[in-house]
């Protein structure tokens, strides 16, 4: 179980850095340096659904290393293949529902009359500071 955890949280990370790669690479190879809006949704939602999985994946490994070790003689019946693959669809599910979430809620604020952020992506921080809308909580 351990092997499939990892091999799905590689996968995870790997997309997680190519969410971010090629538009940092279009960027620094062109003059015009500008992302529309729903690309840096789309950025937005994917970045922060690989990352919620990854940490979703990281707490099933937890999960199944405590098994382990505190029931190792159960262990073979607590962590089987099924146990494992609805774990990895779990995380998966959670990770895009948490990002769906915090995109909708950062892409339903009204906008001011600065659209540039200085990110070479569209992380929340910056994007939010554009909001004309009260954003302190």
């Amino acid at each position: 179980p351990m092997y499939f955890l990892l091999s799905g949280l590689s996968f995870s990370e790997t997309c997680t850095t190519m969410v971010i790669i090629p538009r940092m690479l279009v960027d620094l190879l062109s003059d015009s340096k500008t992302i529309s809006l729903p690309e840096c949704a789309a950025q937005m939602f994917l970045f922060f659904g690989l990352g919620g999985n990854n940490c979703f994946i990281m707490a099933a490994m937890s999960y199944d290393r405590y098994t382990a070790i505190h029931s190792p003689l159960h262990y073979p019946i607590l962590m089987t293949h099924k146990i494992c693959f609805r774990l990895m669809v779990a995380s998966f599910v959670t990770g895009i529902v948490v990002s769906l979430c915090i995109v909708l809620i950062v892409f339903n604020l009204s906008f001011c009359d600065s659209s540039t952020i200085q990110h070479f992506f569209c992380d929340i921080t910056p994007v939010v500071s554009l909001a004309c809308d009260y954003t302190f909580l």
